[in-house]
């Protein structure tokens, strides 16, 4: 198993759906390596339900200043070079493992990528291990 670090490590931990504020990237490279080390490889623990990681890309006027202008687009390239697809219909279900979407949230002013990744799901045995201890 392979050991991550910084906030491809918190991506890859995660156990329930989360989000990531990825405002501190500012070059392309970045976005890759960032994408690659999170979501390069199918996740090693198998879920009991399907996760989601929201990647917070951009935001509306008030907050424009702290996301680069490009940085959705990167990590949408990224995302389609680890093999990802881009499907607006995802759902957090194991169907949509491996897929992506983009999303502005109007309410909150923000702009998301929603990135459902590779993992496998829990037998149900154990599933019922888990719950029994």
């Amino acid at each position: 198993m392979a050991a991550f670090h910084g906030l491809a490590g918190k991506i890859r931990g995660i156990v329930e759906s989360d989000e990531f504020d990825l405002g501190s990237i500012k070059e392309p490279f970045a976005a890759a390596q960032l994408v690659s080390s999170a979501f390069g490889t199918p996740f090693d623990a198998p879920l009991a339900e399907m996760v989601r990681a929201t990647l917070v890309v951009g935001a509306g006027k008030a907050n424009r200043q702290k996301y680069d202008a490009s940085l959705q687009k990167w990590v949408v390239a990224a995302l389609k070079d680890a093999g990802y697809a881009d499907d607006k219909s995802a759902t957090c279900d194991f169907a949509a493992a491996g897929s992506f979407k983009t999303q502005h949230d109007t309410g909150r002013n923000l702009f998301f990528v929603h990135v459902f990744p590779r993992c496998s799901q829990k037998t149900a045995a154990a599933v019922d291990d888990d719950a029994a201890t």
